[in-house]
């Protein structure tokens, strides 16, 4: 969303979607803070901070002192049109700030002028936006594309914190593990699920191996600045691989290659 003032304001606080603010330049905040000065020098800036900045180069620009404007800042908690009479009644003559203002400005008798955006800003804005919503995009089709790897692959895949809780698993893994992981300690899944890695098997476990499901676990540490910030098990049941093994003899065999 491209937005200024309050509004931009509203969005900031309120969603969490993009948001780029409409820049000013000080071209426009100079012939804006000349012409309110030929009205009168009782003025104030209802608006937000980075047009109040630029307004003030715009008076150093003229040569004319800073803090013959006041800025009063938008406040979410009032209309346009309340700040307004707010300002209106301390006195002030000449309102700058956005149509809602300017328009209750005149409503009551005084001036309000608007800043006018440049159609180059707009332009040069309207570039940039696109430009994070194509990034935007394509940072959403790699997801996608990593999701559709971990939904596709018959190894089971699980994702554990530094605590070694689940926090994501693809499919195979909840067939291999017979249901849902999220939020369960990995050890805790695997003596549940009477799933046992081949490396820790026991010879009691191996008398009735019909009890258990034998895998090979593979544990690759996520790293981030240096920390270990969790791991990712890769699962593979042993049956899968001796099925596997089977059936390539047989085609070699098959082949006369074996």
């Amino acid at each position: 969303i491209i937005s200024t003032g309050l509004a931009y304001q509203y969005l900031k606080r309120e969603v969490s979607i993009s948001l780029l603010e409409m820049p000013f330049s000080g071209l426009e905040a100079a012939i804006a803070a000349k012409k309110a000065l030929s009205y009168s020098n009782r003025i104030v800036h209802i608006g937000t901070a980075p047009l109040f900045h630029y307004l003030q180069k715009g008076l150093e620009f003229l040569g004319v002192e800073q803090n013959c404007i006041r800025f009063c800042e938008l406040d979410m908690e009032k209309t346009i049109e309340e700040q307004t009479l707010d300002m209106l009644s301390e006195g002030y003559e000449v309102i700058i700030g956005g149509y809602r203002a300017v328009k209750q400005a005149q409503r009551y008798g005084k001036q309000g002028i608007e800043v006018n955006v440049d159609e180059l800003v707009i332009q040069t804005t309207i570039l940039n936006a696109q430009s994070i919503a194509a990034e935007m995009i394509e940072k959403e089709k790699k997801s996608e594309l990593d999701n559709a790897i971990l939904q596709a692959t018959s190894e089971g895949i699980i994702a554990v914190d530094v605590n070694q809780r689940i926090l994501r698993a693809n499919p195979a893994a909840e067939r291999i593990f017979n249901g849902s992981l999220l939020g369960l300690r990995f050890d805790d899944a695997l003596q549940q699920n009477h799933v046992v890695d081949i490396d820790t098997v026991t010879p009691d476990q191996l008398e009735d191996p019909s009890q258990y499901t034998l895998v090979i676990l593979n544990k690759l540490p996520v790293i981030v600045h240096g920390e270990e910030q969790g791991s990712v098990i890769s699962v593979k049941k042993v049956s899968e691989i001796q099925e596997l093994r089977h059936k390539t003899r047989k085609h070699l065999y098959v082949q006369g290659l074996w």
